[in-house]
């Protein structure tokens, strides 16, 4: 049986099976996103070794995929649709990414008039929380 290596998003990994689960509540863009490579994997009878685990670097941040459930980006993040929240390594309760787009808000947008603001916190909110 063939298969695919997935990336793992914290403890989620993608498998064969899976596919068809994660299409129904993903479009397309999300699988091809999650998904690394398609490749073979080893003999499906043998235990599977280090050098055959894929893990992701040491430096990937730690975070997950979820609704957005912040305040500043509301308005502009789709309500239904799910977007990664990074953690920080401070042990704080709200992801990184919300901690710097509300300091950013305050220190740089909550200054600008329109139209410049609407572009601004749009162009804030989808590079902070990519969908």
């Amino acid at each position: 049986m063939r298969g695919f290596n997935a990336i793992p998003l914290q403890v989620v990994c993608i498998s064969e099976t899976d596919t068809k689960q994660v299409g129904s509540s993903f479009n397309n863009k999300h699988v091809e996103y999650l998904i690394k490579s398609n490749t073979e994997v080893p003999d499906q009878q043998s235990e599977p070794t280090l050098s055959s685990v894929r893990r992701p670097p040491q430096d990937t941040p730690q975070g997950y995929c979820s609704l957005y459930t912040g305040s500043v980006c509301r308005k502009y993040l789709p309500s239904q649709g799910l977007v990664y929240y990074n953690f920080s390594t401070d042990g704080s309760a709200t992801p990184i990414n919300e901690q710097i787009t509300q300091g950013l808000w305050k220190e740089v947008i909550s200054s600008l008039l329109e139209p410049c603001r609407t572009a601004a916190e749009t162009l804030l909110c989808h590079y902070a929380f990519p969908a």
